[in-house]
């Protein structure tokens, strides 16, 4: 059974294909749990990051991308979510 004062990472993404450059928008979905989000780390699968709690990356190269596992802190806490398959032409 999932604690419910634990954070519920989730996460949607505009695009998952389409001509290169391919810029895709990720959207922040989670739900905090007992106290606040405070940091986002976002990978994206090709070797780029961000910190940014709603981050658009640029997809260059052709591919199928596990994008991205959402890693973000609670006071004391580091917490990994959400995967979504990939990018691509």
């Amino acid at each position: 059974m999932r604690d419910p004062s634990a954070p519920r990472p989730n996460f949607s993404a505009d695009v998952r294909s389409g001509s290169l450059p391919l810029e895709v928008a990720f959207t922040d979905l989670s739900e905090p749990g007992s106290s606040e989000i405070t940091d986002w780390k976002w990978s994206f699968g090709d070797g780029e990051f961000s910190d940014e709690t709603n981050p658009t990356h640029t997809y260059q190269n052709a591919g199928v991308y596990d994008v991205p596992r959402e890693k973000f802190q609670q006071p004391n806490e580091l917490v990994e979510g959400g995967n979504l398959g990939g990018a691509g032409p």
